[in-house]
């Protein structure tokens, strides 16, 4: 008996809530593997590729402007540039301040690393591209980004502006 061959896109059922929420999970897991398999060779995964970007600011930044910008908050960025730490590819630079205040930078090693991972990644991108077709790709991106700003702005706010949602971020009005 042989193996059923790939769903074509008609085949995929109507999704309830819960199944939507396992779709985009799905296809989150999809592309972030996809991105991976190409930075395979740099020791970098895509995640850690975007922490390098967001720190590789010509000087040192504080941590809490590194977490607004990728919308994490302080806790999951300190855990999530600890491999980072490690492999002296980021570095804290000592203000005298408390920890909060704290202020990361690339190393030389690190500026190497992303460099190599640049080209890499941008051709992810354009298999990805390639994959799934420029306007598909575009219609996502687009999608995704509208859905986030949405859900931003909709989000239940405390007293201080702070999303009740995500409040290690700041809502703008």
């Amino acid at each position: 008996m042989s193996a059923p061959g790939p769903r074509k896109s008609g085949d995929l059922p109507r999704v309830s809530v819960g199944d939507a929420q396992m779709r985009l999970r799905h296809l989150v897991r999809l592309v972030s593997a996809h991105f991976d398999g190409f930075l395979v060779d740099t020791g970098l995964t895509m995640t850690q590729y975007v922490l390098l970007q967001a720190v590789d600011v010509g000087e040192p930044v504080q941590q809490g402007v590194v977490a607004h910008k990728l919308g994490l908050s302080t806790s999951t960025l300190t855990r999530t540039f600890m491999p980072l730490l490690d492999a002296g590819l980021i570095e804290y630079v000592q203000t005298g301040r408390r920890l909060r205040g704290r202020l990361v930078c690339m190393t030389a090693p690190g500026k190497a690393r992303m460099r190599a991972a640049q080209q890499l990644a941008e051709g992810a991108r354009e298999d990805l591209s390639r994959r799934l077709g420029a306007p598909l790709l575009d219609q996502l991106e687009q999608s995704v980004d509208r859905a986030v700003r949405v859900l931003f702005e909709t989000a239940p706010r405390s007293e201080s502006g702070r999303s009740v949602e995500h409040p290690e971020v700041l809502m703008q009005d």
